[in-house]
């Protein structure tokens, strides 16, 4: 819709256009993945496989085409003896599980509703839903941080993979420039 200068509460002398766009948007569905299951590989007959088929085959010229051609071959060896699962989304914290996911659904659902037609029970169902998953979501957090915690003793790779996943991440969005490193200035 084109409207005069004179017709908008804007002070402009140019034409104002208005216009309205309605997307919808989709989430991203999560890529199932395979990976092995170490904890239910045989590593003494995959050992056992490696040993007794030597690696003087491989033996090229060319480097490349002797790692391609080993690479292969250990990887089968490793498909043989280690089995493999698929695993969905590798992004989403481990403290959320099926429950939090089951709320965020229903929360989304209530959303969809409400913006078809915004009444004030829908929007407080909507209201309601996103402080129960709020809850929710900080209550597993902390059952997950008290986990960590307790394992700590005999269990320490938990609680070194969980630092190391949110220092890694604080480290990403804010560097730090240290005392050794040169910034170029301009006069």
């Amino acid at each position: 819709m084109i409207s005069h200068p004179s017709q908008s509460n804007f002070p402009t002398d140019h034409y104002m256009i208005k216009f309205h766009i309605q997307q919808t948007f989709r989430h991203a569905k999560s890529v199932p993945r395979t990976i092995f299951n170490y904890n239910s590989g045989d590593f003494v007959k995959l050992r056992s496989y490696l040993l007794a088929n030597p690696l003087e085959h491989f033996q090229s010229e060319d480097v490349n085409r002797c790692w391609v051609e080993w690479r292969d071959w250990f990887f089968e060896a490793v498909g043989q003896f280690i089995p493999t699962r698929t695993v969905k989304d590798i992004n989403s914290p481990p403290w959320i599980d099926r429950e939090v996911r089951h709320l965020i659904r229903k929360k989304y659902s209530a959303l969809r509703k409400y913006c078809q037609c915004r009444s004030e029970h829908r929007k407080n169902k909507l209201r309601e839903l996103s402080q129960v998953v709020k809850i929710l979501v900080k209550s597993k957090h902390r059952q997950y941080l008290h986990k960590i915690k307790n394992s700590f003793c005999h269990k320490p790779k938990l609680f070194w993979s969980y630092h190391k996943a949110v220092f890694h991440h604080r480290s990403s969005q804010n560097p730090v420039i240290s005392h050794n490193d040169t910034v170029a200035t301009t006069p």
